[in-house]
This record gives C-alpha cells, sequence and structure tokens, in this order.
C-alpha cells in the first residue's frame, strides 16, 4: 500500500528537473549507519549477499560517531560477566581502533570504522541519504525511497529484504510495522521493574562536551541561551568536578527529554541539552569555587544531536522482557548477546530531583538474543537491530548499548544474508531447526558469541573424531606464584578457578600470617550455565595457620569435582590475614572481594556476595597438576572462550627463543582451502572506542609473529608466515588447496605474554 506520510506529497510534487532519480538493486537494504547498521551491513556482504547501506549522517557510528561520541560498551557493563568482550565483527573493529588510535581520538575513529566499510566488497555506502518513503505490496516492503541531500539526488532502492537500524525505527515505521513506545505496566508482562501503570516516558537524549587544558589561561563567556548553575542545581548524582577531572567532559548525565516524544521533539530536546552543556561547563569555569583550578581549560568541542537511547521498538515473534534477561533465558533461536545490567534512567533527566540519574539492577550473567526478535511480527521481509528491538522498555534497558545492538546487527545481517540464498522469511528460518543451525554455526565462524553454543560445523575437519591436537608445550595446570601486593582479610574473598574432573584433595594460597590463628574457608561450585557466582558449596570448614610471615597454606578442601564449570576458595575474613596478588594474568583465575570494600555501580549485587576484580589482580594460588587445563585438546573443543572452562591452549613459559607450535593431525589427507586461528586477547578488558587511551595499542596477550605449515607428502611445509599481528581472529585462504594430513601452529613471538594461548583452530577443505 502507498504510504501517507507527507514525506511522499514532497516526493510527488518535485520536478524531475530539481532531483537526480534513479533505481537501485540489492539483496539487502540495511537502514540507519550507526554500530547496529554497521554491524548488519557488512556480515551482511560478507555472507555474500550485495548490500545498500542508508545512513543520513554525514558519519557512520551513530551514538558512537564523533558527532555525539557515546564510548561503546556491551557486556562489560554486567557485574557478574568476565571474559565478557563481544567477539567476532566488533573484536575485530576495536582492537584495530587499539591499534591505530591508542589515544582514543575521535577523528581516528572515524577513519576506522569508514575504512572498514568501504573496502568490504559487496557492500554500498550512501551517506547523507535520509529515507523518505517505503512501499508495500501485499504485506511486504517493495523498496524504499530516500533523499541524498547535498548530491540532490532521489533513489529508489530495491530489495527482497530489508534491515531498520534507524534506532528510531523509520524504515519500518513508514512501512507500517507495529511498534510499542513507552513503559509497560507491571501487568502487561509480569515484570518486577515495570511501574505499576502504563507511562508515555522513555528514556531521555544526552548531549556531550570535550574540553582541554591550554597551557595558559582562558576565558568562557557562554551563549545568552545558556543555563546558570550553582552548586545546589546539581542533583542526586550529578556533581561535574570528578567526572570533569577524569575526563575533561562526558557527562552521560546531561540527559532530558524522557517525557516528551524523542522523536518529534528532538530540536527541542537538542536546544535544552545545549542549554545544559554550556552552562555546565560555564560553572566550571566561572563559579568561584571551581574558577582557579580550570583556569586553563578550553571547550574543544560539543555534541551537535543527541544521543538518543529510546524510542520505537518494534514488535517481532518473541518480545524480550525482564523475565529473560535476568533468567538467562534459554532460547533456541538465540543469534546474539548480551550483559549489560538493567539500567534505567531518570524520566525528566537532568531536572529529575526524585531519582538517581541511573538505577542499576544487576543480572547474574550473559544472556541470548532471540531471532524472533529481530524481525517484523508482520512484515515478512523486515528485519530490525538496535534500540529498535522488539523488547519490554524494562529489557531495552539492557540490549539498547551499541556493542549489543550490533551483535544483534550482525545476527540480522547473516540472517538476511542467508535467507536471499535459502529464499525464506526470517520466520521460516526462526521455525527450522537445521536452518537454525546453519545459522548459528556460520555465526560462530565469524567468532560472534551465543552463550551456551559450542561449535559443530560438519565442514570443520579439526571437529572430526579423528583429529587430534598435540603441541611442543603447556602449561602444567593453575597456578600464580609471583606477588606484587597483599591483600588484608578485611573482607571475604575468593579466587575463581577451573574445575577439573575427579578428586581436588587440596588448594594452597600464598598468606601472610601476622599471629596464630584460624581462617575460615568455604569450597563454593557455579551453577553448571558457565555463571561466575558460588552457586553451591561443596566443603567448608577452618584451619589452624601459624604466625610465621609469608608462607604457602594449603586449605584441605577434599572434593570429588566434575568437569564443566567453575569452582571458588573463599577465605573468611581475618585481620591477621594478608592473601598475596600479582599482576599475572592467567586465563581461568579471578578473584573477587566481598562488596563492601568496592563502590560504584556495581555496590549492590543481589546475585552474589562478590565483586570481581578487574584487570591484572589475581589472589596467588596453586592446584595440583591437570594437563587437560591448558592442553592443546582445546584448541578443537569447539568453544573459543572461557565458559565453564578456559578453553584455550597455552604453552609453557617461554623467552621464545626456541618457537612453540600447535599442530592439528586430521587422520587424513584432505584438500584444506582454510585455515582460521583465534588467539587470546584478554576478553576480560574492556575495550572501547573514544574519550580514554588504553593501555596497550596491541594486547600482550595476543600472538605477535607465526608461521603456518602444512604436512604434505610426509614433509612440513610453511604455507603462510604473519608479522606483526594484533588481530584475535585470522583467516588464511589458499587459492590452490593444499592436499595435507595435519596443520601446525608455529609461534614465534608475543606482543608480550610469556605464552603461546590459542583458542581455536578451524581447518576447512
Amino acid at each position: 500500500m502507498p504510504s501517507s506520510d507527507p514525506a511522499a506529497h514532497f516526493l510527488r510534487a518535485s520536478s524531475p528537473a530539481a532531483l537526480r532519480r534513479e533505481t537501485k538493486r540489492y539483496d539487502v537494504v540495511v537502514a540507519g549507519g550507526g554500530m547496529s547498521g554497521v554491524g548488519a551491513a557488512i556480515t551482511a556482504a560478507r555472507h555474500g549477499a550485495k548490500v545498500a547501506l542508508l545512513q543520513d549522517r554525514p558519519v557512520l557510528g551513530g551514538n558512537g560517531s564523533k558527532e555525539v561520541r557515546v564510548w561503546l560498551q556491551g557486556a562489560s557493563g554486567g557485574a557478574n560477566a568476565l571474559w565478557f568482550r563481544e567477539s567476532g565483527l566488533m573484536e575485530e573493529l576495536l582492537l584495530e581502533n587499539q591499534f591505530r588510535n591508542q589515544d582514543g581520538n575521535a577523528e581516528a575513529w572515524d577513519t576506522v570504522l569508514l575504512d572498514l566499510v568501504l573496502a568490504q566488497k559487496n557492500l554500498d555506502l550512501h551517506l547523507n541519504t535520509v529515507l523518505m518513503d517505503a512501499q508495500v505490496s501485499g504485506g511486504r516492503i517493495e523498496n524504499v525511497t530516500a533523499l541524498t541531500l547535498a548530491s540532490e539526488r532521489l533513489t529508489t532502492f530495491e530489495a527482497p529484504y530489508f534491515i531498520d537500524c534507524t534506532g528510531d525505527g523509520t524504515l519500518g515505521y513508514l512501512a507500517g510495522a507495529p511498534y510499542m513506545t513507552g513503559r509497560e505496566s507491571k501487568a502487561e508482562f509480569g515484570e518486577s521493574l515495570a511501574p505499576p501503570e502504563r507511562r508515555t516516558y522513555t528514556l531521555g537524549g544526552s548531549i556531550l562536551f570535550l574540553a582541554k587544558d591550554a597551557g595558559r589561561e582562558t576565558a568562557f563567556h557562554p551563549p545568552s541561551f545558556a543555563h546558570t548553575f550553582t552548586e545546589k542545581d546539581f542533583r542526586w548524582g550529578r556533581n561535574p568536578i570528578g567526572e570533569f577531572d577524569r575526563i575533561h567532559g562526558g557527562f552521560w548525565w546531561i540527559e532530558w527529554g524522557g517525557t516528551l516524544d524523542t522523536i518529534h521533539d528532538n530540536e527541542a530536546i537538542k536546544f535544552e541539552l545545549l542549554k545544559i552543556a554550556y552552562g555546565i561547563f560555564a560553572y566550571l569555569k566561572n563559579d568561584p569555587q571551581h574558577r582557579e583550578k580550570y583556569k586553563n581549560y578550553a571547550l574543544e568541542w560539543v555534541g551537535t544531536i543527541p544521543g538518543k537511547r529510546e524510542s520505537r521498538r518494534f514488535v517481532g515473534d518473541h518480545i524480550l522482557t525482564e523475565q529473560d534477561v535476568v533468567g538467562r533465558a534459554e532460547f533456541p533461536d538465540g543469534v546474539a548477546f548480551g550483559g549489560w545490567n538493567l539500567d534505567d534512567h531518570a524520566p525528566k533527566g537532568f531536572f529529575d530531583d526524585d531519582h538517581p540519574p541511573a538505577t542499576h539492577t544487576n543480572i547474574p550473567g550473559v544472556y541470548n538474543i532471540p531471532l524472533r526478535s529481530l524481525y517484523s511480527k508482520e512484515i515478512p521481509n523486515l528485519l530490525f537491530a538496535g534500540r529498535n528491538v522488539s523488547a519490554t522498555h524494562v529489557a531495552l534497558t539492557s540490549v539498547r548499548v551499541m556493542l549489543t545492538c550490533a551483535q544483534m546487527g550482525e545476527a540480522a545481517g547473516a540472517a538476511a544474508a542467508q535467507c536471499v540464498k535459502e529464499k525464506r522469511t526470517p520466520r521460516e528460518l526462526a521455525a527450522d531447526a537445521e536452518a537454525l543451525t546453519r545459522l548459528r554455526e556460520r555465526l560462530l565462524r565469524d567468532d560472534h558469541y551465543i552463550v551456551n553454543a559450542r561449535r559443530a560445523d560438519p565442514a570443520d575437519l579439526a571437529l572430526a573424531t579423528t583429529a587430534k591436537a598435540s603441541a611442543s608445550s603447556q602449561l602444567p595446570g593453575v597456578g600464580n606464584e609471583q606477588t606484587d601486593r597483599a591483600w588484608p582479610l578485611d573482607n571475604d574473598r575468593l579466587v575463581l578457578f577451573p574445575a577439573a574432573a575427579g578428586a581436588l584433595p587440596y588448594v594452597e594460597a600464598l598468606l601472610t600470617v601476622a599471629t596464630d590463628t584460624t581462617l575460615g574457608w568455604q569450597l563454593h561450585k557455579a551453577d553448571g550455565r558457565g555463571l561466575y557466582i558460588p552457586a553451591a558449596t561443596l566443603a567448608e570448614g577452618s584451619l589452624q595457620v601459624k604466625a610465621g610471615g609469608t608462607q604457602w597454606v594449603r586449605v584441605p578442601v577434599a572434593a570429588k569435582l566434575e568437569a564443566g564449570d567453575w569452582c571458588m576458595l573463599e577465605l573468611k575474613k581475618n585481620p591477621a590475614v594478608q592473601w598475596h596478588a600479582s599482576n599475572k594474568r592467567l586465563v581461568g583465575l579471578k578473584s573477587g572481594v566481598a562488596r563492601g570494600e568496592m563502590r560504584g555501580k556495581n555496590w549492590s549485587n543481589e546475585h552474589s556476595r562478590f565483586n570481581f576484580t578487574r584487570g591484572e589482580q589475581n589472589a596467588c594460588v596453586r592446584l595440583p597438576q591437570d594437563a587437560q587445563t591448558y592442553g592443546p585438546g582445546n584448541a578443537i573443543n569447539g568453544w573459543p572462550r572461557p565458559f565453564k572452562a578456559p578453553n584455550l591452549w597455552i604453552s609453557r613459559e617461554t623467552n621464545f627463543a626456541e618457537p612453540e607450535w600447535l599442530q592439528v593431525d586430521l587422520g587424513k589427507a584432505a584438500k584444506i582451502r582454510e585455515l582460521q586461528f583465534v588467539f587470546d586477547a584478554d576478553l576480560d578488558r574492556h575495550l572501547t572506542n573514544t574519550w580514554v587511551r588504553a593501555p596497550h595499542a596491541i594486547e600482550p596477550d595476543l600472538v605477535k609473529d607465526y608461521d603456518v605449515e602444512a604436512r604434505v607428502g610426509g614433509q612440513w611445509t610453511k604455507v603462510a608466515e604473519v608479522r606483526g599481528n594484533h588481530q584475535r581472529r585470522r583467516v588464511h585462504a589458499f587459492d590452490e588447496p593444499l592436499q595435507a594430513d595435519a596443520v601446525r601452529l608455529v609461534v614465534r613471538a608475543t606482543n608480550g605474554t610469556p605464552r603461546a594461548q590459542v583458542y581455536e583452530v578451524r581447518v576447512y577443505a
């Protein structure tokens, strides 16, 4: 049916001489060039579809662009998520950005995004291109028309499939797709965090600003429209001093518009946010309490459009709810994951006297998002991804962050490309178990993460029953003996470690004991679903510890363990004891402290008594040696990241005077056309795009220099050589297939870590 939108009248009234008109045909049209749109377009193109990416702004990135500059977030915001990072395309992008742009410069980030899109074959980028109309026939979208402003081009884009990644749901709205707005009532979906009655309020938008030290005294004369603030105006949780001192700007809580229509009132919201932003900087510069401290700071940049958090949410075959997120629902069609806490914001934003700027409700771990939440219930060829996902308001407070949106975009792009190949609708794909398996396996091959999804690609020769892995060496087991500091046991502390099957007679901890004392302990196990929080106590007791300075204390846990989930040793609060710790990273070890010591957004954690320390801080422990924990077989076990176990091969500690190698014997010769390696890039450290300087240009755990060898006719031959690697996933394709019965990765150097660490080897004929 023709659109009744006023834009259509504009199009019909425009004379042919005024606008250049053309029609373009694609397999998939992606509307919206934010992180979800970039993820959708690149993935669909990499999967073989011919793709158009339409973006109404002059730059890519959406809220993460240089225009808005919101830093990318995802599962890193979950208090109970470890080794959380979004792998696949977003990992590739952020590692590349860190390599090129260690200082987090927004202009450099823009070029990284643009470079990735422009370099992708099968993908045409259309910037400054605004959707004007959508034509629907027989319930399906036939085409969309868009105006490229400065070029005066009016283009009709035809395709069998469309993906709406506009955030506001503009394409689906023009096509008549059903959607939701506001906050659903508690009765509608049974959500504990929903209001008693339906509300029209949404999350608001923000405008950020950035200042720099000019090296000399500068004056700031605010525009006449700016608000004038005094200290009393900065309500609960909105004092700018600490945040400005940390990053010289930012202020995500410069938020407003949640009580208005965030689409149609967008310009009014923008000007109010500008009034607040300029007013805050004027306060810093000119208030008598602060002007001396900030006299050298000059305003460098102010956002020009609001970073919007919520508007329309489409209705799919499944509406994601609070229960799905908190309960970590098991979806057979899970295709993307999230992990950010449920993060609701004050409806009145900056001027809300009754609420803090944000309220975080912790979730117990990462969760999956189903394909059924990524396509329209009524328009069979419309998919969507991003904050217009099929979700309630409460669920949206978690899934709306950009890296999660990008994960949904990648999944929608992969689904659309598969629909093109198989000539089916997204609903038909979601209902077909075999088709779903193909989709999920293809995403996993891209190093895309789906919670509790183990690779089982029948085309991967490394998964064949005849395939065996071996290595030059391996780390003998879990342990951390190097010490840089000592933590007082002024709170209960624990250390998480992988549980090997069989008897665990003891765990040793490196302690300093001031006086003879009784030390209480407990051994916990996780819930069997990959969580990193105590779910059951396996053993507990106390032991007498003698004074005597630093010593290894053996805790006799005497437990019988089953393989496949994490264990945690807890030592109870004791003022006479210190637990030694170090900066030595080891995948599988992670330390936690009973909440009360660590403050911030993870202060309240109803799912666990503990908050895990981030970064390079690990308690010093020793466990009995176990040949499987870091053995070479992990590289072909189907898990390319920690889930219930470390799941990677780690070599002995070495200076690489002699290279370390990892070998996969196939059992018989095959024509090998492609090899894929997944290295360790420290998935427990948050990578971001802008605002802060990264501690490393390249992650130290990554393999840096390596050779690839194949055994052909009984002789080893080097078939590829890489020097200076800075990526987690590397693919080697061969124009002429290799007739080989084994392959070998020869590691000659890492980017700093004295061990070779590899998650995955894939072999394709």
